[in-house]
């Protein structure tokens, strides 16, 4: 009976003392600097890739949830902005200084006038059908679209939009009233926008049939990074984030080519205020 008495006594003793460290859950605003490189390429694995710094920031706001000092959790919501220094381009323009090139089935360029046909209209056949040599097959460069958007002379230089929802799990190795130390981890689900810092892409579009732009996507993301509590309310994350999907098409034509656009990693250091 004593004994059953001393347990009641002890057990909420150790419970309490248990959580005189645990770090508060609360509601917490973040945001710091972002710093990584991108890709251009012309094929899904990466072959012929171009890369380029990334610079930017990234912004938080969310929950933060701890059973004990050791182990805790958050959800939220994030932003993610970078700029891209300078894509160029190995071969600016592919198609001799004109994005569509158009030939005749026989060979000979477009608009060259073919032996046979009409006085008065050349190239065209006898009774005023189609041309002596058939109709013109084109090819639309999307590496010289791209550059024609910028101008022939300018890297191309588009901002990257990353946002969604993430969630981690954090694990202190070290954790008292004072400051708490340990590692940080977890996943983001996200769209990724790439937006040219030029006139819109939509009127070349328009000019030169067959292309389509797709300027956002779904992205997967991995998080892993360490992450040091000063005192109750603030903390300092610094990691990595690693996009994990390369397949989302950003410039592409029906017989040509693809541009595929996408951030390889960036690197963080943030600074949070939980409430």
């Amino acid at each position: 009976m004593r004994s059953s008495k001393y347990s009641l006594v002890i057990l909420p003793a150790l419970l309490g003392f248990s959580g005189v460290n645990a770090e508060e859950s609360g509601i917490f605003l973040e945001g710091g600097y972002q710093q990584g490189k991108a890709q251009y390429s012309t094929s899904k694995n990466g072959k012929d890739a171009t890369t380029a710094n990334l610079k930017g920031f990234g912004l938080q706001i969310g929950y933060q949830m701890f059973a004990n000092k050791y182990f805790g959790f958050k959800v939220y919501g994030f932003f993610d902005y970078a700029h891209t220094q300078g894509i160029e381009f190995a071969n600016k323009d592919a198609s001799g200084g004109n994005p569509i090139n158009c030939q005749m089935p026989n060979g000979l360029p477009a608009g060259v006038p073919i032996p046979g046909g009409v006085p008065g209209h050349a190239g065209a056949a006898p009774g005023g059908g189609l041309p002596a040599g058939g109709m013109p097959q084109c090819s639309i460069n999307v590496m010289g679209i791209l550059q024609q958007v910028v101008g022939s002379n300018k890297p191309v230089q588009p901002n990257m939009l990353t946002y969604g929802g993430g969630a981690d799990l954090i694990v202190n190795v070290i954790s008292n009233k004072m400051m708490a130390l340990g590692v940080i981890g977890g996943i983001q689900l996200a769209g990724n926008s790439w937006i040219l810092a030029t006139p819109n892409i939509t009127d070349v579009a328009m000019k030169y049939m067959d292309v389509s732009k797709k300027a956002t996507g779904f992205q997967f993301l991995f998080n892993v990074g360490g992450r040091l509590r000063i005192l109750k309310h603030s903390s300092i994350e610094a990691g990595i984030k690693f996009p994990m999907l390369r397949s989302n098409p950003f410039l592409q034509t029906k017989n040509d080519g693809t541009i595929y656009l996408r951030r390889l990693y960036s690197w963080y250091v943030n600074y949070a205020f939980t409430f």
